[in-house]
């Protein structure tokens, strides 16, 4: 009997040992969390291969843009409406007449190799901006040109403009390369150094290896900002974004750089991956020429709200972009401070549409369908580019004015020559185009009558007030006074419709599921879509709610 006891407390006392241990363990599961851990690789596919890992050429190559995103700084970076942070330079101040900038530097940075990087670097960068010899952009030596660089110590720089320039902030962004190696490079050769293919810079990613068919960047630890959690970022090589995509679906990459709008159905449906977009700085629009002598009607106000009351951005939108983009109605990206959003909007509306030319004297008077005005008939030739988006809306475009008595007439060819032929010499009659916006909104190089020779105001759009309107927006540093200034601009160029403004394109990009902290928004490149990359990734680690909520990782 005593021993039958015995044997009954042993296993209460077991059974009890047990409970304990599963309620101890549920207490540690259930007072812990998951929150990410460094470590592990992300994979991409890309389109194309390097050419200049350097971020003074690399506005030629959206790949070499994705790369120098991650692996130089600048001395300022920008948020999602263009406005600058805090990067290389810790602060700046700007006097009250706008012509001296001046930035101090961080101390304690330094680049890939482990050079200190001081104000001698940004002196040396913006030297080669200005060169007459710099092989880069026009635009960019255009602007620096007319600055002044100086320096105190080692970590102060001083700018000083010739004359006030408001958007002059925004080009401080641009990334600032080693002195120490590009000054062995004459300028003049700079394009051709091999230290484009062999980037040091002071960013959040160093280079690690590269061949024909991949990239691969490392983290660096010595890195000033944020660290990111992702160990290693690799970049594959395909021809083309559609070849990037079906590798994503072999399994050979983990995320597609750039999702083509054919595919954006099918990839929105997959399970493993999550779709993200982002709206894209720019817009799609058609420049009508306003001092071609063979369409004399563009110079009618009238007929050119007709033709922009006749066009269904709605559907546009929706069979050309699979509905990934919204209707333009302003040369002013959306998501800048700079947007008026009680701009005017072209509703689609041919009755409209139909008004406006009846009562310009355009009337159909021989039944063929086309309108005519003394002997002239309603009729243009519209060029576009040759990708399937391009060819796609101008055959709507045209289906569309064909319905209040309009005859535009497509002819398609390869989008380089229609810039480099048509575009620039003027030589056209009404075009398709695709503008690319910068962070900052100013609209003077594309719509100020001084850039009809020589800039790209294409279409010869000449107006006393909104030169007026740029010109002292260019010469106001106050943000709400510029704003003013943008807002009345916008709703000048709504009255007046120069071009027929389509639509804003989404920038779509896919990423494996089993990548978290991904997040997309505005994007003023392609390569903004690592913005938040510091926060993307693959590992995580289980620590107490209160050692998370000490991390910020728990509310």
């Amino acid at each position: 009997m005593g021993r039958f006891i015995r044997w009954q407390l042993l296993a209460l006392a077991l059974t009890l040992a047990l409970l304990v241990a599963l309620l101890s363990y549920g207490a540690i599961r259930y007072t812990t969390v998951t929150i990410p851990a460094p470590g592990g690789r992300y994979v991409e596919g890309v389109a194309g291969n390097p050419r200049f890992l350097n971020p003074l050429f690399s506005q030629f190559n959206e790949l070499d843009q994705d790369i120098c995103s991650l692996i130089f700084s600048g001395l300022v970076a920008l948020d999602e409406q263009g406005k600058p942070i805090p990067a290389l330079a810790e602060r700046w101040e700007v006097s009250p007449d706008g012509l001296l900038y001046t930035f101090h530097l961080r101390q304690g940075v330094r680049w890939h190799d482990g050079v200190p990087f001081t104000a001698e670097d940004v002196l040396f960068t913006v030297k080669t901006l200005a060169s007459p010899d710099f092989p880069g952009l026009p635009s960019l030596q255009e602007v620096w040109k007319n600055v002044e660089a100086s320096s105190d110590d080692p970590y102060t720089v001083h700018f000083t403009l010739k004359e006030p320039f408001a958007p002059f902030l925004a080009y401080t962004s641009i990334g600032i390369i080693p002195a120490h190696l590009w000054s062995r490079v004459p300028v003049p050769l700079m394009a051709q150094s091999r230290f484009n293919l062999e980037p040091v810079g002071t960013g959040p990613y160093k280079l690690k290896e590269m061949d024909a068919t991949h990239i691969v960047l490392e983290a660096n630890p010595d890195f000033y900002g944020p660290k990111p959690y992702l160990a290693e970022v690799e970049f594959r090589f395909y021809p083309d974004y559609e070849s990037a995509f079906e590798a994503f679906k072999r399994g050979e990459v983990m995320g597609v750089g750039r999702i083509p709008y054919q595919y954006a159905r099918e990839a929105a449906s997959m399970s493993g991956l999550s779709l993200y977009s982002g709206l894209l700085a720019g817009y799609t629009a058609v420049l009508l020429n306003l001092d071609n002598p063979n369409v004399p009607f563009f110079k009618e106000k009238e007929v050119r709200q007709a033709l922009s009351y006749s066009v269904d951005r709605k559907a546009i939108v929706g069979e050309v972009l699979q509905g990934y983009g919204l209707e333009a109605h302003s040369p002013i990206w959306p998501s800048s401070w700079a947007y008026n959003p009680k701009v005017k909007h072209y509703q689609y509306d041919l009755k409209a549409a139909s008004e406006l030319l009846e009562e310009a004297g355009w009337k159909d008077s021989d039944g063929d369908g086309v309108r005519d005005r003394d002997g002239k008939k309603l009729s243009f030739i519209l060029l576009a580019g040759d990708s399937p988006e391009d060819a796609r809306l101008a055959f709507l475009l045209a289906e569309g004015w064909k319905k209040v008595g309009v005859e535009a007439i497509p002819q398609v060819l390869d989008y380089p020559s229609l810039v480099r032929d048509f575009l620039y010499p003027h030589n056209f009659e009404a075009a398709i185009v695709r503008w690319e916006l910068g962070p900052d909104p100013d609209p003077y190089p594309m719509w100020h009558s001084s850039q009809k020779k020589g800039g790209q105001n294409f279409g010869g759009y000449s107006s006393p007030k909104a030169d007026a309107l740029l010109e002292e927006a260019r010469l106001t540093p106050e943000l709400a006074l510029r704003q003013e200034l943008y807002f009345k601009f916008q709703e000048l160029f709504a009255e007046e419709v120069p071009a027929i403004l389509l639509y804003y394109p989404l920038y779509l990009f896919g990423v494996s599921k089993e990548v978290k902290g991904v997040q997309s928004g505005p994007m003023f490149s392609p390569s903004d879509r690592f913005r938040t990359q510091a926060r993307w990734y693959v590992n995580t680690r289980r620590v107490l709610v209160s050692q998370a909520k000490e991390e910020g990782f728990y509310p």
